[in-house]
């Protein structure tokens, strides 16, 4: 571990904060317990040095997630033919390891130890946090460990809750989070360690409300996650959790800024490979860079050259051309994320306020009775669409004259279809896991993602159907085998299984 410092508002994160919570997990899995037990070392840490790393946590495992999962929703392509843009499904080992050996371990951690101490602001945090790690979780692999994990030598080999039980804990978690949040301020008559202040939050300063918007903007999140079990149901529990109060703005954004780390935002190690060791792996995917740009000669929509640039580390290459998902790119003039560019510059985003206005537009499309090949939706969907776009532009820098002719090209509220919603929200989340999520709830559906169509050279063990999951990590295979093979079963093709989340 040789994460040094990290400073925001003025504020130090000294590195024995992260080295500390690295060695409460050691070499355990999500079985948590004593199996690493150090006598030399204290048995519990200060809350305020738990959640700083837990925040890191959670930005690492959706880069993993986000990074690879890019390849199936045609953000990027490889490089090499017959890779895992072709639907060969891998295993996110790094992603399971950040979820669990690091996210959820140490959360459930720090949500014992707060209730332990009696302060509810921890342990409200923590069960954010908790839930956001379950929901990355199941919305990757489906079925995960959670109810029976963490129980040390008790339970060597919890089975796994059904995705079902799991977004009910989700919203119930979240739900006690914002209880917790919501006490009376005890701050002061807890001891230092234990109080809620913005040395032990990096990400809001301790500022208690801005957890509650989170939490309704989460709660949004994974609500609207069920359309497939009835989109109106769907719309309107995701619209009465922003309706509670989320978000108001960019600065509320829950995401994590690695500026004066030494260990540096995971975005510029993958920009340095291409441009500094000239190691080529990922390059922006044609259908990405179809959508983000428009004419003959293509204009670059005018975020692209922004996130993009060229092998070489300059300026993104005009017209913009993509490599075609599972064809193999090469390494010619395509755009390629690089390290002057926004994503290895900037936060890893988790939820944002451009996101929770793509949900509210979605929920208002689909409340007002829109469907996958509906025309028209209410005003108050074009508003949300509109809010999101800009506020997308204003994170990544757009000038505002260009932010002002792009909204001006956005349909009226007539003319708005769900395709024109969901295709701005994969625009602008770039990478992002929910992108995935997104595409698997409308099964990849052509009338909602235009001219969307499977990679060339498709892996032949899909038989021709999309990918909805990677494969649970080696060690899940290996040592928790026969919880594993009870998920997975023994059919070559389930990793083209649709999720109970999205079975209609």
């Amino acid at each position: 571990m040789n994460f040094s410092q990290y400073t925001r508002r003025g504020q130090t994160v000294l590195a024995a904060i992260f080295c500390i919570a690295i060695l409460a997990s050691g070499c355990e899995n999500y079985i948590g317990g004593d199996t690493n037990i150090d006598p030399t070392r204290p048995a519990a840490v200060d809350l305020r040095t738990m959640l700083p790393a837990l925040q890191w946590y959670a930005a690492n495992a959706h880069y993993s997630v986000g990074v690879n999962s890019s390849l199936w929703t045609q953000h990027q392509s490889n490089i090499a033919q017959g890779a895992s843009d072709t639907h060969i499904p891998s295993t996110l080992g790094n992603a399971w390891s950040e979820i669990y050996l690091d996210g959820l371990t140490n959360a459930d951690r720090m949500v014992k130890q707060a209730k332990t101490q009696n302060s509810p602001y921890y342990e409200g945090a923590g069960k954010i946090m908790q839930a956001i790690n379950l929901g990355l979780a199941t919305d990757t692999w489906e079925n995960v460990p959670y109810s029976q994990a963490f129980q040390g030598s008790a339970n060597l080999f919890p089975t796994y809750d059904k995705q079902e039980q799991i977004y009910t804990t989700i919203q119930t978690l979240l739900n006690e989070g914002i209880e917790l949040l919501r006490r009376p301020n005890n701050n002061t008559a807890l001891p230092a360690g234990a109080q809620f202040t913005n040395r032990g939050d990096i990400i809001y300063g301790g500022n208690t409300a801005s957890w509650i918007a989170v939490a309704n903007a989460l709660r949004a999140r994974y609500a609207l996650h069920l359309t497939a079990k009835g989109a109106a149901a769907a719309a309107q529990n995701a619209l009465a959790a922003l309706n509670a109060g989320a978000l108001t703005g960019n600065a509320l954004d829950f995401q994590f800024s690695y500026t004066n780390a030494r260990t540096p935002n995971p975005y510029l190690a993958l920009a340095n490979q291409t441009v500094i060791n000239r190691t080529y792996t990922f390059v922006f995917g044609e259908y990405y860079v179809s959508k983000m740009s428009s004419g003959s000669p293509r204009v670059a929509d005018p975020r692209l050259p922004i996130i993009a640039g060229s092998s070489t580390g300059g300026a993104l290459p005009l017209p913009p051309v993509g490599g075609v998902s599972g064809a193999g790119s090469g390494t010619g003039v395509q755009p390629f994320i690089t390290p002057n560019s926004w994503f290895p510059n900037n936060p890893i985003q988790i939820i944002t306020f451009a996101e929770q206005k793509f949900i509210e537009a979605e929920a208002r499309f689909l409340a007002a009775g829109g469907t996958e090949t509906s025309i028209g939706a209410p005003a108050e969907a074009r508003t949300a669409l509109v809010d999101a776009v800009r506020a997308n532009m204003q994170k990544y820098g757009v000038a505002t004259a260009d932010i002002t002719a792009y909204i001006d090209r956005i349909p009226a509220a007539g003319q708005i279809r769900l395709s024109t919603i969901m295709e701005e929200k994969y625009k602008a989340l770039f990478t992002h896991p929910e992108v995935w999520v997104d595409m698997r709830r409308y099964a990849y559906s052509a009338s909602v993602y235009r001219d969307l169509a499977l990679p060339q050279n498709h892996n032949p063990e899909a038989n021709g159907k999309w990918i909805q999951r990677p494969l649970y990590p080696t060690s899940e295979q290996t040592r928790n085998r026969e919880v594993y093979q009870a998920n997975w079963g023994t059919a070559r093709d389930f990793f083209t299984t649709v999720m109970w989340r999205d079975r209609r």
